[in-house]
């Protein structure tokens, strides 16, 4: 919405063919939702088709649960003492592990995967 409050709408590049991909690849759980705000942005600047934007710039969001619990494992290991806080029962901890996991993917971690795998690890 911001950027189209501060485009001229006649200069705006962006086809609703375009927009209906961007929508859909984030349903289909291909890119975050805060990826497709940057790939809407370039989209509408540049007229560059979402897919393109995505795979050039490396957007697509990790939905592999291998890689994520080698990532989380490795955030758990880092932060033992928050890991035991966690155990005795400051359970919104979990929400520092799964920000742990985006920082380490810089945003690409499949944020509702991201949060299940931590909660489930630290449950072990």
């Amino acid at each position: 919405l911001r950027v189209l409050k501060e485009e001229d709408l006649s200069r705006l590049r962006v086809t609703p063919e375009m927009l209906t991909d961007l929508i859909m690849s984030v349903h289909n759980g291909v890119i975050t939702a805060a990826s497709a705000k940057a790939v809407f942005e370039e989209m509408a600047s540049t007229g560059t088709p979402p897919g393109e934007i995505i795979a050039t710039r490396g957007l697509t969001q990790i939905s592999d649960e291998t890689s994520l619990r080698v990532i989380i494992q490795e955030a758990l290991s880092a932060h033992p003492n928050q890991v035991a806080a966690y155990r005795k029962g400051k359970t919104n901890l979990a929400a520092f592990f799964v920000g742990k996991v985006m920082q380490a993917t810089h945003g690409q971690a499949n944020p509702q995967l991201a949060n299940a795998l931590v909660k489930e690890l630290l449950e072990q």
